[in-house]
């Protein structure tokens, strides 16, 4: 059995769990691949009932709690919590990015699936993580490359860590998911196509393997190796009989 046969035993042996206990059963953080995973398998478990979640709308790793409010008579509340990492003397901090926290939290020892998305506002960065690993990084975690850190969880308002967006216009052939990624992209609409085989296109967490999909206002597009965009509105046809839209990019 491979690992994505693995993967999706475990998604329906929990939904079976929480199906059986009346609790709530939970992932941990899943990424982009492992979400996509899950969709394909989500109709089996639709009795169950699932939703997905990482601490904050725009968090890209999410877990999966399954079951439903109106069957467990309780809301679900998601282990996560916001940790703060910040360099003890800010003046002789190394310029630090995403790789550089996320190699210092795996040098610790824990796995990704109890990390969520890691959000860098130089100097400082945010950590959504599992409760239960928690304590732990808040008292190991000394050292981000060469810099001394304190680390400490908070409430912060989630919208100041929320990502900023850049918007911009684009012209293309249509609403279809390849002509989109072409325009993003700056590719031929053959080249672009190639990513879709490459299963590097993610839709609103769903990974894309065809370019002929319809992308409508509010979807999000996920581009590795290129970007996250969030299409805006569609414009009226041009003379050309292309298509106008409104984009905003994640950065």
């Amino acid at each position: 059995m491979d690992n994505e046969d693995l993967l999706k035993k475990r998604f329906k042996e929990l939904a079976e769990r929480a199906y059986q206990s009346g609790c709530y059963t939970f992932t941990g953080f899943l990424g982009l691949s492992e979400i996509a995973l899950f969709h394909k398998i989500a109709a089996e478990v639709s009795h169950v009932g699932y939703t997905l979640y990482g601490g904050s709308p725009d968090c890209e790793r999410r877990m999966i709690a399954f079951g439903r409010e109106s069957d467990m008579g309780y809301p679900v509340s998601y282990p996560v919590c916001l940790l703060k990492i910040t360099p003890r003397a800010e003046k002789y901090a190394d310029e630090l990015n995403h790789r550089d926290f996320l190699g210092a939290l795996l040098n610790l020892g824990v796995e990704r699936s109890v990390l969520g998305d890691i959000v860098v506002k130089s100097p400082v960065a945010y950590v959504y993580c599992l409760d239960t690993i928690r304590d732990f990084l808040i008292k190991e975690l000394r050292m981000v490359k060469h810099t001394p850190v304190n680390c400490e969880e908070t409430d912060i308002d989630l919208s100041d860590i929320a990502p900023k967006m850049e918007s911009f216009h684009l012209i293309v052939a249509s609403n279809r998911a390849d002509a989109i990624v072409a325009g993003l992209t700056h590719l031929s609409r053959s080249k672009a196509l190639e990513l879709f085989h490459a299963g590097r296109i993610f839709n609103n967490g769903k990974e894309l393997l065809f370019g002929a999909a319809l992308l409508k206002t509010g979807d999000v597009l996920v581009i590795r190796g290129t970007g996250k965009f969030r299409i805006g509105e569609f414009g009226g046809k041009t003379r050309k009989d292309r298509l106008p839209i409104t984009v905003e990019r994640y950065t």
